[in-house]
């Protein structure tokens, strides 16, 4: 198996993994040297150059097979590589508001500290999703520094974040405070809860909602159905695979997602059923019959009644 085979598989076992963390994060952890403790007060786990594994020192592999634009780390320096994280964002669904996963690219560092604050402020919203059909409670500016702990994280925040934007809703604020727990968790790839700070006190209130000392993470504001490959916008050619997750569901889980790729028109060219596994589904789609173009891929999930749940990516097939 050569180099490349092995980026690809080592990806593809990465975005598989549902809860509680992302293995992008946990492949970090598990190939870093022994942790160096920091003599300031919460104590940095600052992970050593063994950290440099194909998950970050092969950023290039990895964001080509996210399909990121704008990042050639061929031709970049040391201090100029990328790597993938997934951050969350809150899009609409049929029981309401909910988290959706989305993987995006940062500079590469062995710092766990760095990675999350990278990951966090991707949630601001200057930054923000790729998909336009999500969204985040985050202003911009929102975040100052993270310090990661072995039993927690801690996030200090501006007056801004500690505020939240007006005319945001109590449930839209709520999902905003997980979007960050959820997103701090991944980069590191453990279960931690989050202690959010300002000006090195706790934060009484975080986007205007009161929290308390450390913030879990909620186990039901995953969205019914996720598009985490491909990525918005994704270049493709051929043959590509698309995956994702499913939300717990309160009764019987169903068998399988549909899924549809549209036209831009909107009407369907091809279409099937992905069976489930442990809440994933993956599919590996041939686009070779297709004209080139823009395309919606459209994936669907019954939820009770007459209602369904659906998340959608747009790709270009040329």
């Amino acid at each position: 198996m050569n180099s490349d085979d092995e980026l690809r598989n080592l990806f593809e076992d990465a975005v598989s993994d549902v809860v509680p963390s992302d293995r992008l994060g946990e492949i970090r952890r598990a190939t870093a040297k022994k942790a160096v403790r920091s003599p300031r007060r919460w104590g940095v786990v600052v992970l050593g150059a063994g950290t440099a594994t194909a998950a970050v020192v092969g950023a290039a592999a990895v964001i080509g097979q996210l399909g990121l634009p704008g990042d050639d780390n061929d031709a970049a320096g040391p201090g100029d590589r990328r790597t993938a994280v997934a951050t969350y964002f809150i899009g609409d669904t049929p029981v309401g508001g909910r988290l959706f996963r989305e993987f995006q690219s940062v500079p590469a560092s062995t710092d766990a500290a760095a990675i999350v604050l990278s990951a966090l402020q991707r949630l601001e919203t200057d930054a923000g999703a790729d998909d336009p059909d999500y969204r985040t409670a985050w202003p911009a500016g929102s975040f100052n520094d993270v310090t990661v702990g072995d039993d927690w994280i801690r996030v200090d925040l501006t007056e801004t974040a500690v505020i939240g934007a007006a005319g945001s809703s109590a449930s839209e604020r709520e999902l905003g405070i997980q979007q960050a727990v959820h997103t701090a968790e991944a980069a590191v790839g453990s279960n931690l809860p989050v202690a959010f700070e300002r000006a090195g006190a706790p934060a009484t209130q975080v986007l205007g909602m009161p929290v308390e000392e450390q913030v879990a993470r909620s186990t039901d504001v995953a969205a019914p159905v996720n598009i985490t490959d491909p990525v918005e916008g994704r270049l493709v050619e051929g043959r590509f695979t698309a995956r994702g997750t499913v939300a717990p569901f309160p009764e019987a889980m169903p068998e399988s997602v549909a899924w549809r790729l549209l036209d831009d028109g909107g009407d369907p060219v091809t279409g099937g059923n992905i069976p489930l596994t442990d809440r994933t589904w993956s599919t590996v789609l041939n686009t070779d019959d297709l004209a080139p173009g823009t395309y919606v891929l459209s994936v669907t999930v019954p939820l009770d009644g007459d209602r369904t749940a659906v998340d959608t990516r747009t790709v270009t097939v040329r």
